[in-house]
């Protein structure tokens, strides 16, 4: 009998211990899984955030590779896009040509006319620019006046035609009452594996336009 009550004493002590223990312990249990939610939604609330930051970045570089009249890649989105293009030929052995484009004698026309027309004028060439061009084909604006387009999978022979009628889609338009129209000198090189000799080959080109009476459009048979 003194067994017994022996047990039943240590079983109820027990019990009591357990119970103690699950007052005590349980609300520190929900106060562990409400603080490890929080922290969850801490962090999914911080992944988000730089997320949000890491592509406002991006926008804020792609904005800074733009020019602001045109919204065409400037200079510096250019060389970055050539670099990776011209690696593109070397790697798969494809053609691709270089398009520089100037507007002939800008710096009068803005003189006689006004800086507000020649927007007009860069904004129209801009705009011939992307409607001119394929898809995969790249242009860009590197100065006030000087424009590029990269032709991709475009051998020499065939770039030809493509400079043309952005030189003809120039021509005769005339963006102002009385001031006359503009006209664009256009040089055309092969791109190569080397960056900077495929831009030297191409502003030889462009250079031989504009001193053969303008209003035209040179090939390179130089690689």
């Amino acid at each position: 009998m003194a067994d017994e009550i022996f047990i039943f004493l240590l079983a109820v002590a027990l019990f009591g211990t357990a119970a103690i223990a699950v007052y005590w312990l349980w609300p520190m249990r929900l106060r562990n899984a409400r603080e490890n939610r929080d922290l969850l939604m801490q962090l999914k609330e911080a992944k988000e955030k730089i997320q949000k930051q890491k592509q406002r970045i991006a926008r804020l570089h792609a904005d800074s590779r733009l020019d602001a009249l045109t919204q065409l890649p400037d200079k510096h989105g250019f060389r970055e896009e050539l670099i990776r293009r011209s690696s593109e030929v070397a790697r798969y052995n494809v053609s691709a040509c270089i398009l520089l484009v100037a507007v002939d004698d800008f710096e009068s026309f803005e003189a006689r006319h006004g800086k507000s027309v020649g927007d007009v004028v860069l904004q129209h060439l801009a705009e011939t620019v992307r409607s001119q061009v394929r898809v995969c084909d790249f242009g860009a604006c590197l100065s006030r006046g000087r424009f590029a387009v990269v032709l991709s999978h475009t051998g020499i022979d065939f770039a030809r035609p493509v400079a043309d009628r952005l030189r003809q889609s120039v021509e005769g338009v005339e963006f102002q009452k009385d001031s006359g129209s503009v006209t664009v000198s256009i040089g055309v090189a092969a791109l190569s594996d080397d960056v900077s000799n495929s831009m030297s080959v191409a502003e030889e080109a462009l250079a031989r336009a504009q001193a053969n009476r303008r209003n035209q459009v040179v090939i390179s048979d130089k690689k």
